[in-house]
């Protein structure tokens, strides 16, 4: 294994043997997805991203105003996947949506839950040139549609799975703009940009107070 950290929640892209490191609990639910989806496998690239509040200045950032937002350290989204040769998106979540597992073929009709993945997918190809074929599981402990930003937490962490199954990293703001964009065209939200800057830039004890003054909506 590399980059191991025995603090939770693990950096985004940390690869981990399972044989040497002390899962979390949202890890355990992680692994067995995966392997209740796509085998067993004793190598894994796991990415988290989190949740966030906002302290003060809701539906600003799309309108060149200040917020204030804060990451929420335990709460988020973790991906599970490696990489494969099958030239294919397969997908599995523990959400409480269906179907509950996926493959993406080109052309075909995409649920709405995976649209946020394949956006962030054909993204990530766009900014590196690369064919992503991947398998992948995702779980969370963010309730969706409580203002936690489960979309946004969801984006980064399979952006951050991507870059680090393919060794592939892009700058950081280029990432963030990407996983505003894929929410944009595929997912069908216009979204501001503040929840994915949090998502992939949140720190241990920092808050955020930005002005936003880019036309973040475009």
């Amino acid at each position: 294994s590399s980059g191991i950290n025995a603090e939770w929640p693990l950096r985004p892209g940390v690869i981990v043997n399972i044989g040497l490191y002390k899962m979390d609990l949202l890890q355990e639910e992680g692994i067995k997805l995966f392997r209740n989806s796509f085998g067993d496998q004793e190598s894994f690239c796991f990415s988290f991203a989190p949740g966030r509040v906002n302290l003060i200045g809701e539906h600003t950032d799309y309108n060149n105003g200040y917020v204030f937002p804060m990451a929420l350290r335990d709460l988020g989204t973790l991906v599970v996947g490696r990489k494969t040769e099958t030239d294919h998106i397969s997908l599995a979540t523990s959400a409480s949506v269906e179907p509950k597992t996926f493959t993406y073929v080109k052309g075909g009709d995409i649920p709405q839950w995976a649209r946020y993945v394949i956006g962030v997918v054909k993204k990530f190809e766009e900014l590196t040139g690369l064919s992503v074929s991947i398998d992948a599981a995702i779980v969370s402990n963010l309730p969706m549609g409580a203002g936690l930003s489960s979309s946004a937490s969801l984006e980064v962490s399979f952006f951050s799975f991507l870059e680090e199954t393919y060794n592939k990293f892009c700058p950081k703001l280029d990432k963030i703009k990407a996983c505003q964009s894929a929410e944009h065209e595929y997912a069908g939200v216009p979204c501001g940009i503040m929840d994915q800057f949090i998502a992939t830039l949140g720190e241990k004890r920092k808050k955020y107070r930005l002005r936003l003054c880019v036309d973040t909506t475009a």
